[in-house]
């Protein structure tokens, strides 16, 4: 019986502390945090210079010079790719329209040796992977302007009598990612850039 006395008391006193023990005041103060702040940067590719280049005679087996400008006009230093547009047109009423010819009579390749107009181009800052031109050199910074230049021929065995009159045309899209982060090997799926982590 003692011992169930003892024990309620015990029971009792734990509570009495609990309780007391809860009612302690402290002195305290809390106060705000500023937030921090994080602005995202931009990723923006301008074209520039925009391509006019028209040859009105153009024959099988000729060749010609095209240049493209990009500019960087983003935050971010970033990369880019060019995605090129082939496409035979006929005139229709005054406009152009697509033909349906093919344009795998029509080549496009990297222009060799040094750039001799002093414009920028630079041939081993590009690659072609599968028909895409990527921008291989220094990450472009914010307000760079990169030049591709571009030798677009035209087959002469592949290309006969129903080309005559028609009118070819390389346009195309061109792409921007982050420098980053291994930002363009994730988005473009290739493994030919180097991991730049400090953007």
């Amino acid at each position: 019986m003692r011992r169930k006395v003892f024990i309620s008391l015990l029971y009792i006193m734990t509570a009495l502390a609990m309780v007391i023990g809860w009612t302690f005041a402290w002195f305290t103060d809390s106060e705000e945090v500023a937030d921090a702040k994080f602005q995202a940067g931009t990723v923006d590719v301008k074209v520039i210079d925009k391509c006019d280049y028209i040859n009105e005679n153009w024959n099988p087996g000729d060749c010609s010079e095209v240049e493209f400008k990009f500019k960087n006009d983003g935050t971010k230093r970033i990369f880019i790719r060019f995605l090129p547009d082939l496409a035979w047109y006929q005139k229709e009423n005054g406009k152009l329209v697509k033909s349906g010819l093919p344009a795998n009579n029509v080549t496009i390749q990297l222009m060799d040796g040094d750039d001799t107009t002093g414009n920028g181009y630079d041939p081993a800052h590009w690659q072609m992977e599968d028909n895409i031109i990527y921008y291989i050199g220094d990450p472009i910074k914010p307000g760079e302007i990169v030049v591709l230049k571009l030798k677009v021929c035209l087959a002469g065995k592949e290309t006969g009598n129903e080309y005559q009159g028609l009118v070819f045309k390389l346009g195309g899209t061109v792409e921007a990612v982050q420098a980053s982060n291994g930002a363009p090997n994730s988005e473009w799926g290739v493994d030919f850039y180097d991991l730049i982590k400090n953007d």
